[in-house]
């Protein structure tokens, strides 16, 4: 009975108008920042994968690097070390 009477006041309508746009407005906020942290999570959660599987590579890469024959043969390939009594060779390829 109460909340009839108020709303048929002029000053009560506008008031519980008022009322309730700013908690739509405040609600829509909300809803506004959840949607904005939700595909802030999402983005987190794939930079986390793709740093997790950085991070497999090198290790990968570190346990490779401590191998005696890993690193000769990357001295090999990019520095072009010999073995003693080997005869190293160029290859060269005409156009």
């Amino acid at each position: 009975m109460f909340f009839t009477t108020f709303l048929k006041d002029k000053y009560g309508l506008v008031l519980f108008l008022a009322a309730l746009a700013y908690f739509i407005v405040l609600i829509r906020s909300d809803l506004v920042q959840n949607s904005r942290l939700d595909n802030e999570k999402k983005m987190m959660q794939k930079s986390f994968v793709l740093e997790t599987s950085k991070n497999a590579e090198l290790k990968n890469k570190m346990r490779l690097l401590n191998k005696n024959s890993y690193i000769e043969l990357l001295a090999r390939e990019k520095l072009g070390v010999v073995k003693f009594g080997e005869r190293p060779y160029k290859i060269i390829i005409k156009d």
